[in-house]
């Protein structure tokens, strides 16, 4: 315990306004986590890594990327559009409503939209208090043609990870946001609001290929790296 002790102080004192004054505000916190069990060397590694690649790492939560290498579709054949009567809000909900549909604007999420389709929306509560747009997606989903992409088997994925002695744990931020819709498919989100009329430019929450759309894009970009089931789990 003591020389634990010993290294974890010697190590914080490493952690030093020098050594992180390279690195980008946002990325401190990441830093300072990932550092406590490192050398010096390993703290200095791991400050050039984060240097490099700071543009990868989202400043706020509105700091979105964008991937274009596959785009989301929805085919739903021959499907007649569908238009649904907007969801009664209550009166103290809508201001929030408002607030975050005027927050995905302005972030290029959405746009306004004169689509023949229409689906409610819905205000989740998320764990933070902080407010969620969803939208239901049901009668969209039951007229799409599924997308059977498999997702990896959980022993495989465990058998990967067999012998290894470093891990990190990587979340996108809002990952279905950051994958484009294809042009023709977007106006099959389209969502009403007290506001209007929108639809999504982005991989909305809730349609029924997102899950195989996001595992497709995910590998195809650790192919590319030359990282699945190497150095990389998706």
């Amino acid at each position: 315990m003591t020389q634990r002790y010993e290294d974890t102080c010697k190590v914080s004192q490493m952690i030093t306004k020098e050594n992180s004054e390279d690195i980008p505000l946002y990325l401190h916190d990441m830093f300072e986590r990932s550092s406590s069990n490192l050398s010096e060397s390993q703290v200095d590694e791991l400050k050039q890594v984060l240097v490099r690649h700071k543009g990868t790492f989202s400043k706020t939560k509105d700091d979105l990327g964008r991937a274009t290498a596959i785009r989301h579709k929805i085919n739903t054949g021959t499907a007649t559009p569908v238009k649904l009567q907007p969801r009664r809000l209550p009166f103290h909900k809508r201001e929030e409503a408002d607030k975050e549909v005027q927050r995905l604007l302005d972030c290029g999420i959405i746009e306004p939209s004169k689509s023949p389709w229409s689906t409610s929306l819905v205000l989740v509560k998320k764990k933070d208090s902080s407010t969620r747009i969803c939208t239901d997606f049901r009668i969209l989903n039951s007229k799409t043609i599924k997308d059977s992409y498999p997702l990896p088997r959980i022993d495989d994925s465990l058998d990967a990870l067999r012998g290894s002695k470093w891990f990190s744990v990587l979340d996108l931020s809002s990952g279905y946001f950051q994958v484009e819709m294809d042009p023709q498919d977007k106006e099959k989100t389209a969502f009403s609001t007290s506001k209007g009329l929108f639809h999504f430019n982005v991989m909305a929450m809730g349609l029924c290929n997102g899950v195989a759309t996001f595992q497709r894009l995910m590998e195809y970009v650790n192919l590319l790296a030359g990282l699945n089931w190497e150095t990389c789990l998706t």
